[in-house]
C-alpha cells in the first residue's frame, strides 16, 4: 500500500480528478507496464480495480481507477497517509460523485416549497461551493430536480 500512497502524494506519478474541471478518475502514471505493476498489485490486494491505458504509443501509461466505490476504498485505505492537498483533492472527487446528503435534500425541499426555483438553488449551491452530491462540473436546475425527486 505504501507504493500507492507514495504515488498519490506525487503529482508527477498520479492524477486525482477534479469534478469542477470535468475529470472523475484517479490515474497512476508510468512510462512502462513494469512501472505500474507494483501499484496494480497493491490495488488488487485492496480490492480496487484499475484499468491500464495509454494516450499515445511510446508515451505514458495510465492505471486508472474509475468507479466511485473503488475511489472510496482508495480514500479510506490511503487517506490517513496522504498529504493535505492530495487528501483534499481525493475527498472532493469522492464527495462530488457520492449521493446528495439527506440534510441537504431536506433543505432543498423546504426551499422549493417556499417558492425558490431549481435554478436559483443550483446557483446558490455553486456560489457556496457545495460539492457533495454535485456529480459534475456544477449544480444545475436539472440536478436539483433529480435530487429532490422532481425529474
Amino acid at each position: 500500500m505504501s507504493c500507492i500512497t507514495a504515488a498519490l502524494n506525487d503529482p508527477r506519478s498520479s492524477i486525482i480528478g477534479d469534478p469542477r474541471r470535468g475529470t472523475y478518475a484517479v490515474s497512476f502514471t508510468g512510462k512502462t507496464q513494469s512501472a505500474l505493476d507494483e501499484v496494480s498489485r497493491s490495488l488488487e490486494i485492496l480490492g480496487i480495480a484499475g484499468q491500464i491505458s495509454s494516450n499515445h504509443p511510446g508515451t505514458k501509461l495510465f492505471l486508472t481507477v474509475y468507479t466511485l466505490d473503488d475511489q472510496q476504498r482508495l480514500l479510506v485505505r490511503c487517506g490517513p497517509s496522504l498529504e493535505f492537498e492530495r487528501l483534499t483533492a481525493l475527498e472532493i472527487l469522492v464527495q462530488a460523485r457520492g449521493p446528495v446528503p439527506e440534510d441537504l435534500l431536506h433543505k432543498l425541499r423546504l426551499s422549493i416549497a417556499s417558492g425558490r426555483s431549481h435554478a436559483y438553488l443550483a446557483g446558490r449551491l455553486n456560489e457556496l461551493g457545495i460539492i457533495t452530491g454535485m456529480g459534475g462540473l456544477r449544480w444545475t436546475a436539472k440536478k436539483i430536480k433529480k435530487a429532490v425527486g422532481h425529474a
